[in-house]
C-alpha cells in the first residue's frame, strides 16, 4: 500500500516536471547574455561582433537536474545596416532524459528613424530535435508486489527523435537610454509529439527597460559609467505566462543585478480565470565583470515557492566576448552625428 502510494507520487511529480519541460522552451536568468532568445532583432545590436556561452543547472538537488547550454555568435555586415548570427541550444530535462537540440540562423536590420530613435527588425529560422530515453523509465508492469523491478515492459515505446523546423521574428524600438522589444517564436507551431500530435505553442516575449545614468566619462578611448537600469520581461507561451522584473547597476567594469522571476496568474494578462496558475517564484542574484572585451558572470536563482524552493534553485555561468568599435562611436559624436547605442544591461 505504501509502495503503491510512493510510486503514484513519483509518477505525478515526473508528469508535472516533464509536462512543464515539454510545454515551454528553456529559459535563462541572465537574459542579456542570451538576449537573442528574447528577440532575434537583438542580433548585432550591441557589438560589431560577439560570442556568448551560457551554462545553467536548474534544480540541482533532484536526481536528474535540468541542464541547459546556450552558444550564440553574431556579427554586423560591414558597410551595411544588417547583421547575421546563429544560436545553438542543448537542453536535458531531468532524469527522464528529455533532450532538446536546436540550431538557428539569425538576421537583423537596424536603422535610425529620427535623431534620437532607431529600430531593429529580426528573423530566426531553425532546426530542432527532441528525444526521450524511454529505456530509463520503469513502467507499472515491471514492478512486483514488493516494489522490485523485473521483466521487460510490454508498453509501446517510441525511440525515434522528433525533428522540426521553427520560425521566429521580432522588432525593437530603442534610443541611447530606453528600449522596448517584442519577439515571437515558433510561428509555424511545429509538432513535437512522439506518438501523437503535440503542437509547440507560439511564444511571445515583451521586454523593456530604461537606463538612468548617474555619471559618465571617457578615458583613453574607453567609456565609463555608473548607471541603473530597471527592466521588465513578460513571456507568454500556450496557457503559461510569467513576468520578470529586474534592476541592474553598472559601475564600470562591474555589473550587479537582482531579478524577480515569477509565473504570474494568467488571468492578469488574458482575463481568463479558467487557465492554470503556477506559483513558481524566485529571486535571482547576478554579478559580472568585464575585462577588456571579455565578460564573465554568475547568477543564482533562490527559489521562493514551488519546486524551486526545495530543489536547490539554479546556478548559471556565462562567458561573453564583444568587439565594440569605440572609435566609430566617438568619431560620430565628434561630427554631431547621434550614434545610438542600445542601453540594455551587459548581463
Amino acid at each position: 500500500m505504501h509502495i503503491g502510494a510512493k510510486v503514484r507520487g513519483l509518477a505525478a511529480a515526473f508528469l508535472l516536471v516533464s509536462g512543464m519541460a515539454v510545454a515551454q522552451d528553456a529559459h535563462f536568468s541572465q537574459q542579456y547574455v542570451s538576449k537573442v532568445r528574447l528577440n532575434p532583432a537583438f542580433t548585432g545590436l550591441t557589438a560589431e561582433a560577439a560570442a556568448n556561452l551560457s551554462y545553467r543547472n536548474q534544480w540541482p538537488t533532484l536526481s536528474g537536474s535540468f541542464i541547459s547550454n546556450h552558444l550564440s555568435g553574431e556579427m554586423r555586415i560591414k558597410k551595411s545596416k544588417s547583421a547575421v548570427g546563429f544560436v545553438l541550444l542543448h537542453d536535458k530535462a531531468g532524469s527522464s532524459a528529455l533532450t532538446t537540440f536546436e540550431l538557428s540562423g539569425l538576421y537583423s536590420y537596424h536603422t535610425k528613424i529620427s535623431k534620437n530613435l532607431a529600430v531593429s527588425a529580426g528573423l530566426q529560422a531553425g532546426y530542432g530535435s527532441r528525444k526521450v530515453d524511454f529505456a530509463s523509465f520503469t513502467f507499472g508492469d515491471q514492478l512486483t508486489d514488493d516494489g522490485q523491478q523485473s521483466q521487460v515492459s510490454q508498453e509501446t515505446i517510441v525511440y525515434d527523435p522528433v525533428r522540426y523546423m521553427s520560425i521566429g521574428a521580432g522588432g525593437i524600438l530603442y534610443s541611447d537610454q530606453f528600449w522596448i522589444s517584442i519577439g515571437t517564436f515558433h510561428l509555424n507551431q511545429p509538432d513535437l509529439g512522439f506518438a501523437q500530435n503535440s503542437v509547440l505553442p507560439i511564444k511571445s516575449v515583451i521586454n523593456a527597460g530604461y537606463k538612468f545614468y548617474a555619471y559618465t566619462y571617457t578615458s583613453q578611448n574607453k567609456f565609463y559609467e555608473l548607471s541603473f537600469t530597471p527592466t521588465a520581461t513578460a513571456t507568454f507561451q500556450g496557457p503559461f505566462s510569467k513576468l520578470d522584473l529586474g534592476l541592474y547597476t553598472l559601475y564600470t567594469p562591474v555589473t550587479v543585478g537582482i531579478l524577480y522571476r515569477g509565473l504570474m496568474p494568467n488571468e492578469l494578462f488574458t482575463g481568463n480565470k479558467d487557465l492554470p496558475v503556477s506559483r513558481e517564484n524566485s529571486i535571482v542574484f547576478i554579478g559580472g565583470v568585464q575585462l577588456n572585451q571579455v565578460k564573465f558572470s554568475y547568477s543564482y536563482d533562490l527559489g521562493l515557492s514551488g519546486i524551486s524552493a526545495v530543489s536547490g534553485g539554479a546556478h548559471e555561468i556565462s562567458l561573453a566576448f564583444e568587439k565594440i568599435d569605440f572609435t566609430k562611436i566617438f568619431r560620430a559624436r565628434a561630427l554631431n552625428k547621434k550614434y545610438l547605442q542600445i542601453a540594455c544591461p551587459a548581463f
